[in-house]
């Protein structure tokens, strides 16, 4: 926008304040809310003993914490631990064998699917059977994951991961063969319609970048399955 009022001022200036706007937009909570909610298209399991047909459990990782000397080594991030611990549960309902996911996502950096291999089996007691650790992108977790289990004849399982990431992670795994039963964590609470839902914050900027970063995602796939057809 500042470098269109050079010669179009006008349209440089609607581009500067639509792009002010959007900011402001995306940085409400209640915004960034919505935006999550319309990711989440697959219900969440219900509480107790877990059924069906699947024959394994998948855990998608998602980010590490590098710097953790109270741990003694780098470990799971935020969004990784909450999917670590719903693993953990479903295991618990399921008794199915677990394959975490998740590579090296910065030079010199400890693979994502040893940290949470690890943390589950000290910390939540749940033994994990495969680890993939070179995956970097949802489609990687996706076509690694296949050539682990495939040889095992595995090719129903339950898929880990939050909600707002779950039809992107789904597609992924689909694309790659699998029958997929979903297993989302951390749906999106309803947002309250109070002032302060409508008072920018980090946190919700942060959640609205999630919202973005699936729906160019979905996008891309679409585009590429298109392409290929």
């Amino acid at each position: 926008g500042w470098l269109a009022r050079r010669h179009m001022r006008r349209a440089g200036e609607a581009m500067i304040l639509a792009a002010l706007m959007l900011l402001a937009a995306l940085s409400m909570p209640a915004v960034a809310a919505l935006a999550l909610r319309t990711l989440e298209t697959y219900p969440p399991l219900p509480p107790g003993p877990i059924g069906g047909a699947a024959q394994a459990i998948v855990l998608l990782g998602a980010e590490g914490a590098p710097f953790a000397a109270e741990y003694g080594n780098e470990t799971v991030g935020p969004l990784s631990l909450e999917r670590v611990r719903y693993a953990a549960e479903v295991y618990r309902h399921s008794g199915l064998p677990i394959l975490v996911s998740g590579g090296v996502l910065a030079p010199s950096k400890r693979p994502v699917g040893e940290s949470m291999r690890d943390v589950l089996a000290k910390e939540f007691r749940t033994p994990v059977l495969w680890t993939e650790q070179a995956s970097r992108t949802t489609a990687e977790n996706a076509a690694l994951s296949a050539a682990i289990l495939r040889p095992e004849g595995v090719n129903r399982v339950l898929l880990v991961t939050h909600a707002w990431h779950m039809p992107r992670a789904a597609a992924a795994f689909e694309r790659a063969g699998f029958v997929v039963t979903a297993a989302p964590t951390r749906a999106t609470a309803a947002p309250d319609w109070r002032m302060e839902s409508f008072l920018p914050a980090a946190g919700a900027l942060q959640r609205s970048y999630y919202a973005m970063h699936e729906w160019l995602g979905l996008l891309w796939y679409w585009a590429s399955s298109a392409g290929k057809a």
